[in-house]
């Protein structure tokens, strides 16, 4: 009984000297302090072995096993925040040496932001005309919801929805030429919306991957209005143009988080996609020369979207944090209503080869339950 008493204390030590990386803390001949009670070899109980830094005993099961101390910090609340900080090993590897991080159980995160964003656009109704290359769109508000549900550590999906993103331009010009004099009006919108069905991918709580199908709603608005000799208020030329886009495809993103302390962290993403546009333009047009004349025309192309975006955040509580930081969204392959406004019967194609850039500041909250 002696020595088998001495032999299974020995092979207990030597797993705590493996286990937490404390070569000393064992004596060669067997443990540095003796258990207190043994049941057919079995050690249930211990009070006095040599411990490593942030090592404390656990009841293990039958036998004693070593726990590392929780992790500081919010990273693991129930399922694991999706902004935390890693854990010492992944869960389940090896090098958890049968001590893993708590595992992380199925849960949901919902994410509110508002966005105040600027469409980069300066150009005229016409293209090159000159009368409104001056003018821009304002910043304006907007929203974004993310809605998302981790299933473990690693898999997740999520539902994002961006809008109503709504810009508005007016302007209006007076010159004189070999006719007389001639007002222009001019009202130029933009809108947006955009729809995400993402399967997502958790590595440590710093790490986001993302891929799924993403649809984009692109619209422009323009109207022109001309009147010569405005003293007679008589309308020479009057037109209007409608451009719808509908983009839909696949898309890829990535995410990172990086810890500055147990409540505040830095993050960055890049996302991208390509996209079947489907674009429809409808044109108006009523003149002297000719009364309410419409053209409508379609096509399909290839289009894409680059969003980049960063953040900076702190953890609120255990369950819910705040992120401010800076978005940009460049959509090519778009058709716009710059350029098919005639002034004469040759109407134009419908052309998906413009560009928009977007940018803007984000504030947002986020709960996990």
């Amino acid at each position: 009984m002696a020595i088998r008493r001495s032999l299974f204390l020995s092979l207990a030590a030597a797993a705590i000297t493996v286990g937490g990386g404390a070569s000393s803390a064992v004596a060669q001949q067997g443990p540095t302090a003796t258990p207190h009670e043994v049941t057919d070899g079995l050690i249930l109980s211990a009070d006095d072995f040599a411990l490593a830094p942030g090592e404390t005993l656990v009841d293990g099961g039958p036998g004693v096993t070593l726990a590392p101390e929780a992790h500081a910090g919010p990273a693991h609340a129930g399922h694991g925040h999706p902004h935390g900080h890693a854990p010492l090993f992944p869960p389940g590897s090896e090098m958890a040496m049968g001590m893993p991080c708590p595992t992380c159980e199925p849960g949901h995160y919902a994410t509110v932001e508002a966005i105040y964003v600027k469409h980069d656009e300066s150009r005229g109704l016409l293209g090159d005309d000159l009368f409104l290359r001056s003018n821009d769109f304002d910043y304006e508000w907007a929203g974004r919801l993310t809605l998302g549900r981790r299933f473990d550590c690693v898999n997740g999906y999520e539902f994002v929805y961006t809008g109503p993103l709504e810009w508005e331009m007016d302007g209006t010009a007076n010159f004189t030429t070999v006719d007389g004099d001639v007002a222009l009006a001019q009202r130029f919108e933009a809108r947006m919306n955009s729809l995400e069905f993402n399967r997502t991918y958790f590595g440590w709580d710093v790490v986001k991957a993302t891929h799924g199908i993403r649809a984009v709603f692109y619209e422009e608005n323009a109207a022109l209005n001309r009147v010569t000799n405005p003293a007679d208020a008589i309308n020479d030329y009057q037109a209007a143009e409608s451009v719808d886009n509908f983009l839909i495809g696949p898309q890829a993103g990535l995410e990172l988080y990086y810890p500055l302390s147990n409540r505040f962290f830095v993050g960055g993403k890049l996302q991208g996609a390509v996209f079947a546009n489907f674009v429809e333009s409808d044109t108006f047009v009523d003149s002297n020369a000719f009364d309410n004349v419409r053209d409508s025309r379609d096509d399909v192309d290839i289009s894409g979207m680059f969003e980049l975006g960063t953040n900076l955040g702190v953890h609120i509580t255990e369950s819910v944090s705040a992120t401010i930081g800076y978005d940009m969204w460049y959509l090519i392959g778009v058709g716009t209503s710059h350029h098919r406004i005639p002034d004469t019967l040759t109407f134009r194609d419908v052309r998906a080869n413009d560009e928009v850039f977007m940018h803007g500041a984000t504030a947002g909250i986020q709960v996990q339950y």
